[in-house]
């Protein structure tokens, strides 16, 4: 019963079925072998977000961090479930925590541009995003917000170019499609371009 790795196999392979039912109940039910295990707690936040459960998350990674606080990986969990519940001061935090344990890691400055894309500072979300991509040009998502905190910005011209860099890496995402249609439709009035877009985003999902 001491050997905390066996709870982690059954929690898991609960995560890896979808069975948030068994899932969760395996946490609450092994927790009293596990309170002084780290990873316990983070894998059980890990479950929370998974099943949308962000503020329950936020309450599991911060006993993670009560028992070790120099884990870079849950500093990033809490960071991100603190922007799903708006927390956004306090997940900024978060992230800087992280950075200082682990200056390349590509994801922490990805959600240091969604804080600053939140807070409408546009120029501060490009720097993050395009830091983010320095380091790992195949985090495909942050092309696409690139692309969209230049539209914000007034820079036309930058958000073409990176939502058409997120159809070369995403290209079965209706989204930058959608996004470029209404570009080339409201900004530019460039209605044949603006068909072929929507028409391309229809063929993906036909909805």
């Amino acid at each position: 019963p001491d050997k905390t790795e066996n709870y982690f196999l059954i929690t898991e392979n609960y995560l890896n079925l979808n069975d948030e039912k068994n899932c969760l109940e395996s946490f609450i039910q092994y927790e009293q072998y596990c309170k002084n295990d780290w990873k316990f707690y983070n894998s059980w936040g890990v479950a929370l977000q998974t099943f949308n459960k962000w503020a329950e998350s936020i309450e599991k990674y911060k006993k993670s961090i009560e028992l070790k606080d120099d884990e870079f990986i849950t500093h990033s969990g809490l960071s991100y479930a603190l922007i799903k519940t708006n927390a956004l001061e306090e997940a900024q935090e978060e992230i800087k925590k992280v950075l200082v344990l682990k200056p390349d890691f590509a994801p922490s400055y990805y959600n240091l541009g969604q804080i600053y894309l939140r807070k409408e500072k546009y120029d501060c979300a490009i720097d993050s995003y395009k830091k983010a991509l320095s380091i790992d040009p195949n985090l495909k998502k942050a092309y696409f917000n690139l692309a969209g905190a230049y539209h914000l910005k007034g820079d036309i011209k930058n958000a073409i170019k990176y939502w058409e860099k997120s159809i070369e890496y995403d290209s079965q995402n209706p989204a930058p499609y959608i996004n470029l249609a209404g570009t080339y439709l409201e900004d530019i009035k460039d209605y044949s371009k603006a068909l072929r877009y929507i028409r391309s985003a229809w063929e993906i999902n036909k909805f």
